[in-house]
């Protein structure tokens, strides 16, 4: 083979390397300008998480893109809808599927029962803060549709930041260490 021919097909590995991320981001611009368009016209309002565990597989993996109307006080959230809510102690919101609700009869409150798909025990054994139920006003939106793999960008980078973090953090310590050292023996 001449060197041509070799550097042509080089050429087209990088080429094939770099459309991966390049379509990605095209049906992801896509997907948002749809979101928006959908907004305009219905008024809804939506949020988007990415997926940070395994805990929803296999419906949902880690990586994915869940696009979520948000939430407000008439709408419905049933048995197998999957939900966005904000938990006690937790920085970011959770994603899991409601199992089980519990509407009082005299019309008040709605209580929710959550649990990740994956997960053995339902929610109410570590995120509700010592109590059985979600309220309902904790709910911050129910899923209405994902795009598989979309996230991972997003993890990457956060996992990155903490990486460094980290890093700079032990080295800090170990010039620390090393200078204190120094200056206990001489």
């Amino acid at each position: 083979m001449d060197k041509s021919a070799s550097h042509h097909r080089r050429g087209l590995t990088t080429r094939g390397a770099l459309s991966e991320p390049v379509t990605l981001l095209v049906l992801l611009s896509t997907v948002l300008m749809a979101l928006t368009a959908v907004e305009a016209a219905t008024g809804a309002r939506f949020a988007m998480r990415v997926i940070v565990s395994g805990s929803m597989e296999p419906a949902l993996k880690r990586g994915d893109l869940v696009f979520f109307v948000k939430s407000d006080a008439g709408q419905t959230v049933r048995e197998g809808d999957v939900i966005l809510f904000k938990s006690e102690g937790f920085h970011i919101p959770i994603v899991h599927r409601v199992i089980k609700i519990h509407e009082r009869r005299d019309g008040g409150d709605v209580n929710i029962l959550t649990k990740g798909d994956n997960n053995d025990l339902d929610d109410a054994a570590f995120l509700y803060g010592r109590r059985p139920w979600l309220r309902r006003d904790e709910v911050l939106g129910k899923a209405v549709g994902y795009v598989p793999g979309a996230g991972w960008l997003s993890i990457g980078a956060q996992e990155t930041r903490a990486f460094l973090q980290s890093w700079v953090r032990e080295m800090i310590e170990t010039a620390v260490m090393v200078i204190s050292r120094k200056k206990s023996c001489c």
